[in-house]
């Protein structure tokens, strides 16, 4: 079975999607489900061979979230980043999907005509590889230091120590 995660840049029709995904693998547009993630799900064909739930995001660089799902006898030799070039070409406008670099925001963009380019996008979090589902990487952020004059003239005796023990923490012998 062959999951993607999939961003758009341009919001697409419904119908839109559906017939890029059939021509992409091949099948029926009637073999493709699309459904929005926040609608109504009573009707959707979960017998399909290939479902795609899209969700609409906030305003900004992107504007579907794309979450499809391709049995293994439809998808074939196909990737998630066949799926994004595929889509791209026939959408024409850009697909991302996931580095598999374990950065939280790093991406490729599968663009129209057939290229890949990298990109990050800090908005985009996916949780890390090595966590639990669900649990972000969380960053720590050095610790900001104030600046301390130190005396540049002479060598460093005496009273010219004290700014650097109160950098480090830690006392210095005389």
């Amino acid at each position: 079975m062959l999951i993607a995660n999939l961003f758009i840049v341009a919001e697409l029709p419904p119908e839109s999607l559906r017939r890029a995904l059939a021509d992409l693998l091949a099948i029926r547009p009637e073999a493709v489900d699309v459904a929005d993630a926040d609608g109504d799900q009573e009707g959707r064909h979960w017998d399909a061979p290939v479902l795609c739930t899209w969700r609409l995001l906030p305003p900004g660089d992107l504007s579907l979230e794309l979450d499809i799902t391709v049995e293994d006898r439809t998808a074939t030799d196909h990737t998630e980043k066949d799926l994004a070039l595929g889509l791209a070409a026939r959408t024409g406008t850009s697909v991302l999907h996931p580095s598999d670099l374990d950065l939280p925001s790093a991406y490729w963009v599968a663009v129209p005509d057939g290229r890949s380019v990298r990109c990050r996008h800090p908005r985009l979090r996916r949780p890390s590889r090595r966590l639990p589902e669900g649990q972000g990487r969380e960053r720590r952020r050095p610790r900001a230091l104030r600046p301390v004059r130190v005396g540049t003239t002479g060598p460093p005796t005496g009273d010219r120590l004290g700014p650097l023990r109160a950098v480090q923490g830690r006392p210095v012998p005389p």
